[in-house]
């Protein structure tokens, strides 16, 4: 049976359509892709440069352990407002006479801390160093680099890093490691 050429009017325009429909779901599929992409490569850039801080940091307490707690107290201060540059930058940038000056243990790791903690702020990161809720033992402090929504704290509130056992919670997006 031979189809007329009237019945014919309009199949090629709907076979059109549907091709178009189908590039269409497949180009929105595409940009979800793209975008999923984009939001994990931000993500893991946080987390490339949390882990350097956390591992500048370890190395910097482990080179000085006598002032743990004159990094934990700086970090702490420090992140809490803007960051003023410390007294004494034991090297980090030479005096207006060209030279650095020697310092103490204290006085440099309170640079070292002012280094630290504005890093974490120019590249949108958060820091705490707190005694660590899980170790008994004196002196053994942990750092918390926290970003997005999650909040570089302890605690069971929503947006905590880890709970007081030291558990993450669901979601967050942050580091912890211990320092001693």
């Amino acid at each position: 049976m031979r189809l007329s050429k009237a019945s014919q009017y309009g199949v090629g325009l709907i076979e059109v359509l549907v091709a178009l429909l189908l590039l269409a779901i497949a180009v929105l599929g595409y940009s979800a892709l793209q975008m999923t992409a984009i939001k994990l490569t931000n993500e893991s850039a946080k987390r490339t440069t949390a882990n350097l801080i956390m591992q500048q940091l370890g190395q910097t307490v482990r080179a000085n352990p006598s002032a743990i707690h004159v990094f934990s107290n700086q970090i702490n201060q420090r992140s809490s407002a803007s960051v003023a540059k410390p007294n004494q930058l034991c090297g980090f940038e030479l005096s207006s006479s060209g030279t650095s000056n020697l310092c103490t243990a204290q006085q440099l790791a309170a640079a070292e801390a002012y280094v630290i903690t504005k890093k974490t702020q120019q590249t949108g990161l958060t820091i705490q160093m707190i005694p660590c809720p899980t170790n008994q033992r004196q002196g053994v402090y942990c750092a918390i680099i926290a970003w997005q929504n999650t909040l570089a704290i302890v605690g069971e509130g929503l947006n905590a890093c880890v709970n007081h056992k030291g558990v993450y919670h669901p979601n967050t997006t942050c580091l912890i490691a211990e320092l001693s």
